[in-house]
């Protein structure tokens, strides 16, 4: 993935992407600060998303099966844009989308 082009070079460039990077910009600013909680939580998806693109190495199919690797991989990485949007309730639905997301991985596992 690309890094962000800096909002200074997109108005020297006259972009037409600057009003959506402004408006980014804002809503990262206006977002609240993560706790303490969260941050930890996110910390583990990450942990899961880096094993799921592991086994995503093997491709997309694997011992004559589909690799369920995939599934799982954008299962997480929705999991995680939920806990950092916090479109959820955090103290509740973020542990359970974590636990749940940790038994997804433990059954790849036990299927291969």
């Amino acid at each position: 993935m690309n890094p962000r082009t800096p909002i200074e070079d997109l108005h020297l460039a006259g972009s037409p992407n600057l009003r959506r990077a402004l408006k980014r910009e804002q809503a990262d600013k206006n977002a609240p600060p993560l706790t303490a909680e969260q941050e930890s939580e996110i910390a583990r998806v990450d942990e899961l998303i880096a094993t799921a693109m592991r086994a995503c190495k093997r491709g997309q199919i694997f011992k004559g099966k589909r690799n369920p690797a995939f599934q799982n991989l954008e299962a997480l990485v929705k999991i995680r844009k939920l806990l950092e949007t916090r479109k959820i309730s955090p103290a509740t639905a973020s542990t359970r989308l974590v636990r749940e997301a940790t038994e997804l991985l433990e059954n790849l596992g036990k299927e291969n």
